[in-house]
C-alpha cells in the first residue's frame, strides 16, 4: 500500500509545519516582516528562488504567497534543534502505527547530519522524505488544535444503536 510504504519530498506543504513551529515558539507573528530578496536569495553556494518577487511580506503573506524564501528564513530565525523537534513532534520520521503491513518510517536526519543548507531546504519541503499517510496525519494535527492522533483503518462504522452505516 503505497499510502504507507513509499516516501516522497512533501514540498511547499512543509511550510505550514515550519510556520506552526514559528508562531508557537513566538519567533514570528502574522505580522512580523520578512524580506523577499526580490524572488533570488543565496544560501551555501546555491539559489534559492520565489515564483514571484517579492519585497517586504509579512509571515502570513509568505504563507499565502508559498514564498520559498520566505519559509527558508522562518526556518533560520526558529534555528535546527527547535524545527527538528517540531518535524518529529508532527511524526515525521516515525511510523504513525496504522494497522496496515509495511509502513515506512519516512527520512529525517539529525540536525548534527544537517548542511549548511538544510534549514532552507526543509522549510520548502527538502531533504525530508514522509509517506502521504504522514503528510495527512500531520494535517490532520494542525486541524486538530495540535493534536497528533494515531490513524486506524476503519472496518465499519456503526450508529449508537449500533446499525451499521458503512
Amino acid at each position: 500500500n503505497r499510502l504507507v510504504t513509499d516516501s516522497y519530498e512533501p514540498g511547499s506543504t512543509m511550510k505550514v509545519f515550519v510556520a506552526a513551529a514559528a508562531l508557537q515558539e513566538r519567533v514570528m507573528t502574522p505580522d512580523s516582516l520578512v524580506y523577499g530578496e526580490n524572488g533570488r536569495m543565496e544560501i551555501a553556494h546555491t539559489v534559492i528562488h520565489d515564483h514571484e518577487k517579492s519585497g517586504w511580506m509579512t509571515f502570513a503573506d509568505v504563507i499565502q504567497r508559498s514564498s520559498n524564501i520566505g519559509a527558508a528564513k522562518i526556518a533560520m530565525r526558529l534555528e535546527a534543534d527547535p524545527l527538528f523537534r517540531y518535524v518529529r513532534g508532527f511524526g515525521f520520521g516515525e511510523k504513525t502505527g496504522v494497522d496496515l503491513p509495511g509502513e515506512a518510517a519516512g527520512l529525517v536526519k539529525e540536525p548534527r547530519d544537517w548542511g549548511r543548507r538544510s534549514l532552507a531546504s526543509m522549510a520548502i519541503g527538502q531533504e525530508i522524505g514522509v509517506t502521504p499517510l504522514q503528510l495527512v496525519t500531520a494535517m490532520s494535527a494542525i486541524a486538530n488544535g495540535g493534536w497528533l492522533m494515531q490513524p486506524y483503518i476503519v472496518a465499519e462504522v456503526r450508529t449508537s444503536e449500533g446499525v451499521t452505516l458503512v
